[in-house]
């Protein structure tokens, strides 16, 4: 996790110098298990191995996109001029993480939640910006499939029972 927190400090510190907005994306992927039970471990991995290389794409060479586990990535956006710029942005990577995919021969169709937190409005500092949109992702994992949800007060008892310390970015 040293290296998302690395790059997001220094998005950060670009997003100050440029004043312009920066949002940390937690992307879920949900029916994993059923994937898995349907067609197998080996479908499974592809499944998440392509949507990490459909979420590279959807993102410029100067955000981060890693891993933090089997189905879960955390994404650092950034450049924004306004908030209608992340939210569109947020539809855009969930309605692309969730097109169906031919994946060894089956046609396989995913739902993902998307978990939003902004600078500095909901935090200004890595650690801080990535618990407050992985409490958003839990609600949204709550809400129902395809769901973005975008950090809140109310969500800090969610946020506060998550173990940073747990995740590993790889």
């Amino acid at each position: 996790s040293l290296l998302l927190y690395d790059r997001l400090q220094i998005a950060i510190a670009t997003a100050m110098h440029h004043a312009r907005g920066l949002a940390v994306l937690i992307v879920e992927l949900e029916r994993l298990p059923l994937v898995e039970e349907s067609f197998g471990p080996t479908t499974r991995e592809k499944v998440v191995q392509q949507t990490a290389a459909c979420l590279r794409a959807a993102t410029r060479a100067d955000e981060t996109v890693a891993c933090l586990d089997e189905g879960r990535f955390a994404l650092v956006l950034s450049g924004f001029e306004n908030a209608q710029q992340i939210v569109t942005r947020a539809q855009t990577l969930l309605a692309q993480t969730t097109r169906a995919q031919s994946v060894n021969g089956h046609r396989v169709a995913v739902a993902a939640g998307i978990g939003v937190a902004v600078f500095p409005r909901d935090a200004t500092v890595p650690e801080e910006l990535v618990r407050a949109a992985l409490g958003a992702v839990e609600i949204a994992r709550r809400s129902g499939e395809n769901v973005v949800r975008y950090h809140a007060a109310d969500m800090e008892a969610l946020v506060d029972d998550i173990d940073l310390e747990a995740i590993s970015v790889s």
